[in-house]
């Protein structure tokens, strides 16, 4: 029996803080992460080596799987804690390609508000889970990205030649289930458990294991999750004093990726993907940091078209800058360096404290 299409048509600690009750996830993203083009970070206990920025695919096909982000590292949350994190991200797609047979349009926006948790269960071990809340919509940043594009000489890609504020994810290629999303939709996406072990830990440096599995709990059917289970492990490390430069820290994460049965491109997803990312930053005062991170990743489908088919890289940029009462706030901006293989652009916000 053929298959329906996808889719449907039309280590500093302060005394914990305590927050006041956030609002509806819809009126979190709309205020802060669809009109504030930032990543924020918030933490009471402060490392000793810049944290990086969080970043992940949010792609409305490739984010739906479980991939590691950069703020997953060596720096372990202190045994006995627990470590809560809120992090949004809101990006724009805009990519149309044909290849014989093969169509790929990609053009709306796609929100997604992360929740996390991790508990430090020793030095040297944590266990930790994250669940998102995830939108698909017309959205209104076109008009926002072509002028960021412009004043930056930035390539427009598909957007003179598409509506503004228009939702409609289509791929059509022969032996794929077709994919049509044409309305807006939210829900839950996938769940992802994780786990990190400490190997090595001095003055200028720490790496350790990291792994995780992700667990089908979004709606494939409207692009809300995978529905496969995807497992992952890797290798992360920090650095600090680069270059015996007191104030330039570092970090790198290589991990391989194990992706399970999607219902998604079920017979194009192929089963092993590579990721490898590192970053720099800069101590400009005690308070003050600037970032930028890279992402490279192999191709996670078989697909002509190349947004699809083919590797992937994207540059997150931005700044940290921690308050008197511990608080740390960091301000960051997504792209795709290599032009269609991630978001066009992405804004972030973020959320995170350790409490006992």
């Amino acid at each position: 029996m053929e298959k329906p299409a996808i889719g449907v048509s039309s280590s500093d600690c302060r005394s914990p803080l305590h927050f006041r009750a956030l609002p509806a996830p819809s009126q979190f993203l709309v205020r802060f992460a669809a009109s504030v083009l930032v990543t924020g970070t918030f933490q009471i206990c402060g490392p000793a080596i810049a944290q990086p920025l969080h970043d992940g695919d949010n792609g409305p096909l490739a984010g739906l799987f479980g991939w590691p982000v950069s703020t997953e590292g060596s720096q372990l949350t202190v045994a006995g804690m627990n470590a809560w994190g809120l992090f949004a991200s809101a990006s724009s797609h805009s990519v149309q390609k044909m290849r014989g047979a093969e169509s790929l349009l990609l053009d709306g926006e796609t929100r997604r508000v992360r929740m996390d948790y991790r508990r430090g269960f020793s030095d040297r071990f944590e266990l930790g889970a994250e669940l998102s809340w995830v939108w698909h919509e017309s959205g209104s940043l076109d008009s926002l990205i072509s002028g960021w594009h412009d004043f930056f000489g930035l390539p427009q890609g598909n957007r003179d030649n598409a509506p503004d504020d228009r939702l409609l994810f289509h791929y059509l290629a022969p032996g794929a289930d077709p994919i049509e999303l044409q309305r807006n939709v939210n829900g839950f996406g996938d769940l992802r458990i994780g786990a990190a072990w400490l190997l090595q830990r001095n003055p200028r440096s720490s790496i350790a294991l990291r792994t995780s599995i992700k667990l089908p709990t979004g709606d494939s059917a409207v692009l809300l999750g995978s529905g496969g289970t995807d497992v992952t492990f890797g290798v992360v490390g920090d650095l600090s004093r680069l270059w015996n430069i007191d104030s330039l820290q570092g970090n790198y994460r290589l991990h391989g990726i194990r992706l399970g049965r999607s219902d998604v491109l079920t017979n194009h997803t192929r089963r092993m993907v590579g990721q490898l990312s590192g970053g720099l930053g800069y101590r400009v005062t005690h308070k003050l940091e600037i970032m930028a991170q890279s992402t490279w990743r192999s191709a996670a489908f078989d697909a002509e078209v190349a947004p699809l088919g083919d590797w992937s890289m994207s540059l997150t940029f931005g700044a940290a800058f921690v308050t008197e009462s511990g608080l740390r706030v960091s301000l960051a901006v997504g792209e795709d360096i290599r032009v269609e293989s991630t978001p066009d652009v992405t804004f972030l916000f973020g959320l995170t404290w350790q409490a006992h």
